[in-house]
């Protein structure tokens, strides 16, 4: 008798193995349209991004610059993998590690770690460097934002603010009563309150619990000064990687390491919580952006967007990405999404392909 009648016969009749397991569900589905990598042509040369660890992005003149712990690599139009162009130490920056890039008033000013600002003259073609020398209050630049004309830059040591219009500085730092000096991310916005400068921490070493009282975000109003501590108010996270003014409904969007998004209501001085029990693929939240009406996340473990009943619903590399860990989502347009991979290069998806 054989190994498979012998099975039979001592099942006995009736007795066979006819329980079916149905497959685990497939996670929501989101389409990866164009991906990005370090590259090389059939010569060994270099002809994709310099570094797979990505932080920044810019789209301007139809070309996307994305920016990399090596640099600057451009690609032409929306549709090619290969780059146009690339920029690093070599000709013109002042240091390859990329953290922020934006554009104002036909220059693209990019903000590098240990190097300053490089300040790139789009109709020249040349570049030029601020660092603090210039007024810049310390040359390790985190984030840069645009308000009225005015750059907003995060540092290692306060906040830099320069008009190019003018050629003026000013800064805000311990001695205009910062909280923590380490800026991570900030966020001006013209408020029902007027306009406030939202500035948010990185704490790298060991705290003392004395110091406490007086660690925190600092939320900047005209001559008001606001300290948010773990002891006066809902903070609970004393190293955040990014923060959005939402104007829908008054609040800012803090996107911080263990806790997920804290959603602040400086007009009812309330804090609260969105985290992966509210849908987040992860609590370590590092970038936030908006496409459209809907709010997107970069985390630790994949992308998530806001659903229309206020819940999340994440997108990791089962279902479509790239990888999981997501440093920076970025929209261009308003319709356009883009993912800065933490060593795992870069990407735009399709928003409305969304699951």
């Amino acid at each position: 008798m054989g190994i498979a009648a012998a099975v039979a016969a001592i099942a006995g009749p009736g007795c066979g193995n006819n329980t079916t397991t149905n497959p685990p569900k497939p996670p929501p589905q989101i389409t990866h349209t164009i991906y990005y990598t370090r590259s090389f042509n059939s010569a060994g040369r270099l002809n994709g991004l310099q570094d797979n660890d990505v932080f920044a992005f810019l789209v301007t003149g139809g070309n996307v610059w994305i920016g990399n712990q090596g640099g600057i690599a451009i690609y032409k139009g929306m549709k090619q993998t290969v780059r146009s162009n690339a920029f690093d130490q070599n000709n013109g920056m002042p240091n390859p590690k990329v953290r922020a890039m934006v554009e104002l008033n036909g220059s693209i000013y990019v903000g590098t770690w240990g190097g300053g600002i490089g300040v790139y003259d789009i109709g020249a073609g040349t570049w030029t460097t601020l660092n603090t020398t210039d007024g810049l209050v310390n040359d390790e630049v985190a984030q840069i934002k645009v308000h009225n004309g005015t750059l907003f830059i995060a540092t290692n040591d306060g906040v830099s603010m320069y008009t190019p219009a003018s050629q003026t500085w000013q800064k805000f730092d311990a001695s205009d009563s910062l909280s923590v000096p380490l800026v991570s991310a900030l966020d001006v916005a013209t408020t029902p309150r007027g306009e406030e400068r939202f500035y948010t921490p990185r704490i790298e070493y060991g705290i003392d619990p004395r110091d406490l009282p007086k660690l925190g975000a600092t939320l900047q109003r005209g001559s008001t000064v606001i300290w948010y501590t773990t002891l006066n108010s809902g903070l609970n996270d004393l190293n955040i990687n990014d923060v959005m003014y939402n104007a829908d409904d008054d609040t800012y969007l803090l996107g911080t390491t263990v806790s997920g998004i804290a959603v602040v209501s400086v007009a009812n001085s309330t804090w609260s919580y969105i985290t992966t029990k509210n849908g987040l693929p992860s609590n370590q939240v590092y970038s936030i952006t908006r496409v459209g009406t809907t709010l997107w996340v970069a985390t630790q473990d994949g992308i998530a967007r806001q659903k229309s009943d206020g819940s999340w619903q994440g997108y990791n590399r089962g279902g479509g990405l790239k990888e999981d860990r997501v440093r920076v989502v970025y929209s261009d347009n308003g319709v356009r999404l883009w993912l800065g991979y933490i060593s795992g290069g870069a990407g735009r998806v399709d928003p409305a392909s969304a699951q």
